[in-house]
This record gives C-alpha cells, structure tokens and sequence, in this order.
C-alpha cells in the first residue's frame, strides 16, 4: 500500500501494515548489525531500521542526504518517535548527492556560521531547525490572510515597480524609457485603493536601499499590510493585537513540535500597554529633540514592558511628525515593539486632500510626481487607518532568533545576492 499522508497520526494507525513512503535519509547509524536511518518526510522524522537479512537492497547503495523510496513495515516500538519505526524491505535510490555535504545536516544543530549557512542555504534548509522555521513562517504568513479575510478585508497585490518616491528608502531602476523606483511599502497603493474596497491586506515584497549591516535589516523582505476605512489610530491598533493572536493562535496549534524543536513558547497577547514618545523619553532620559528609537531604546522599552506589565510588546504612539511617512496624520504614527524590536507600524492616514498637499510641499515633494495618488483624496476618502507588519522582524522577536537572515528563505541584503 502507497500512502501519500505520512502524519505520525496516520501511521500509527497502520502498525503491522506494508506500505510504501519516500522520504530523506537525514542520518544513518550502524548498531549491532543494523542500521537506523532517520528518515525525513516533510515536517517529520521518522526512525526507520535496515536489517540485512530482511532488506533486497543493500545498505551500501544509501548515504546521508539521499531522497529514497521505501517498501516498509510499520511497527510498533515505544522507544521510538511517535511509539513506531518503519522496517525496511526494499528501497530505490531517487537521488544522492555527488559530493560531501558542506553543513552537518545529520547534527542537532548545523554548527556553522550564519554565513555559510546562506551561501550553503539550499543544504542548510534541509536540517530540520531550519526547516521549522520555514515552516512557522508559511503558518503565520496564511494566518495573517486568514485573519483578514474573515474579517472583511479583500487581498490586493500592489505594484511593486513604481514611480513613487514616498520616503529616502528606495532602489531606482531604469524602466523602459524612464526611470522607477521598487516600493518600500505599499502604503500609497493601499491608500488608493481602500476607498473603493474599504479594507484591504497584502502579504507582499518590500525593498530598502539602506546600506545597513545589522542583525535586524534587510534590503528585500516580507509585509504583512493592511489598510481600512471609517477608523482612526486606535482601529489601527487593535486590528493589529487581534491579527497577531491569530497568528500565535494559529503557530501555536498547528507548529507544536516546531514550537518544541526551537525551545519557543508562544502566549497570547490580551492587551499591549501604550506609552508615548514624549513618555518614553523621560523614562530613557533622552532628549525629547531625537525623532526616532534607536536599537537600544526599542530594547529597554521591551524590558520596561515585561518587568512592568509581564507583556512580550509594547505600543509607542504619538510618534514625531518629521520622521514618519507624509501621508500619516500629525502625531498619529505608532510602532509595535517585541523583544527589542520594532515589529511592525501604523497610523491614521491622510484623506482630506488639501491637508495631504499641504503636507506633500512640506515634506519636500512634487506634487505634480504624485498626481495619481492625489487623485484619491481628490474625489473624496472617508477617514482611513492602516498598518504593516515586517515578517521577518516579528518572526525575529517571536522564535527570539539572534539575527534577521534566520528568519528569512533567502537573504537579500548588503552583500548577498545569491543564491
């Protein structure tokens, strides 16, 4: 019997039965005459047992790394995952790799650097730490869509090549005739769509130009956005509080052993505690003159919130107007820290079409260049909010990875390009 559904569930129920599995040979042992290979299908990994006597195809014909197909036993042993191991009959080769492995894929941990790791990313994805990362990420990327889709929100996917300049972020390229830009967020196109739509969401691609070698940048990443009309800052924030439970909701039911793998455990967030800017720099001592958070401001603000409000996050609002996007409101900016970290950020938005003008010249821009985003408060918006999440920043602060790049596929930043 073939069996394509190889959860531990299934086939534990299949104990004394013959069937057929594929899977990756993540590690081979000999012990007393036998070998035991930890074969990988998908998310699991199961403890199969050559026996030579009871196998046609010799062991010799396996090594570490190989993708095989096998007739097998499934038998009850309680000192094995799941409380079964898989007895081999027969297997065919599918593919084995022509060289060494660069990374200790078969070891608990790879034991290389971050580097080698993204060089050898496509090896290094096959050791299952790696791989319930990944695994974590789709969860929790579906969860946010899940979210917003029961909530009334339709998917839009926002041009990511645009003529739109909307902050100093931006990568420029030669578009046919003329030059563009990639987006660094798709605020403007949200804002120019939630009018007609009323709430909308994007799971998409953002672009920094940002030269910045830090263990929390990246110059291509994922945003988990949202926009929606007849709501201000505090809608903002609150969509944002329920979208995050679903998410942990969400990781938490369904990524249990990946939870358990990584040493993460996940609890809800009921309410976020609020400070504001102003507050927050009397309580760090700073100067009320600096705009922005550094690093280390979003890391003893996060301590703050767990010493006093046993809270995993932390609301900043009242953000200064000079250092946030021209189409946000005044002093109605806010970001969401964790785990001293900025996660995510958002705000009311501008929809009275003099007043986005008015702060269009005084943020330095061409209103000319920015005709098609005024004609939406032009012919009228109702009071509109939104905000993004960075998917691999919440990812980051949530599994408490020590550095951006773990969190992401593939690394695209100052120095990567390949693979």
């Amino acid at each position: 019997m073939s069996t394509k559904n190889v959860s531990p569930e299934n086939l534990s129920g299949l104990i004394n039965a013959d069937i057929t599995v594929e899977g990756f040979a993540l590690k081979i042992r000999k012990a007393s005459g036998i070998s035991l290979i930890s074969l990988r299908n998908g998310r699991y990994v199961y403890q199969a047992v050559y026996i030579p006597d009871l196998c046609k195809t010799s062991i010799s014909e396996m090594c570490e790394g190989s993708y095989i197909e096998c007739s097998v036993s499934v038998k009850e042993e309680k000192r094995a995952p799941y409380g079964f191991e898989l007895t081999i009959k027969d297997f065919n080769i599918i593919s084995k790799p022509i060289d060494a492995y660069p990374l200790n894929v078969s070891q608990p941990t790879l034991g290389c650097t971050l580097d080698e790791n993204i060089k050898h990313r496509t090896v290094a994805l096959k050791h299952p730490t790696e791989r319930a990362i990944m695994q974590i990420r789709s969860v929790a990327e579906f969860a946010f869509c899940e979210y917003m889709q029961k909530n009334g929100y339709i998917q839009i996917h926002t041009p990511k090549i645009t003529s739109f300049t909307n902050d100093n972020d931006y990568i420029n390229l030669r578009y046919f005739d003329r030059g563009a830009t990639l987006a660094s967020s798709p605020a403007l196109h949200k804002i120019m769509a939630v009018g007609g739509l009323d709430r909308v969401y994007e799971a998409g691609a953002g672009y920094s130009s940002k030269s910045r070698n830090s263990i929390r940048h990246l110059n291509e990443f994922t945003r988990l956005d949202f926009e929606l009309t007849y709501a201000d800052t505090q809608s903002a924030k609150e969509t944002l509080v329920e979208a995050i439970n679903h998410i942990i909701e969400a990781v938490t039911h369904q990524c249990a052993s990946e939870l358990e793998l990584l040493g993460i455990t996940l609890k809800e967030q009921k309410s976020i505690p609020e400070i504001t800017y102003d507050d927050a720099m009397v309580l760090l001592a700073k100067d009320k003159t600096q705009l922005s958070l550094d690093p280390t401001d979003e890391k003893k603000l996060c301590e703050y919130s767990q010493s006093k409000f046993n809270s995993d996050y932390i609301f900043v609002t009242n953000l200064p107007s000079e250092n946030r996007p021209f189409y946000e409101k005044e002093n109605c900016g806010f970001v969401l820290l964790s785990n001293g970290l900025e996660i995510a950020s958002g705000g009311e938005h501008i929809s009275d079409y003099t007043e986005q003008v008015q702060k269009l010249k005084k943020s330095g821009y061409d209103c000319a260049d920015y005709e098609s985003f005024l004609s939406a408060h032009k012919f009228a918006l109702p009071q509109i909010c939104g905000a993004g999440i960075g998917l691999e920043r919440f990812l980051m602060a949530l599994l408490n990875l020590d550095n951006i790049r773990s969190a992401a596929l593939f690394t695209r930043d100052l120095h990567y390009l390949t693979p």
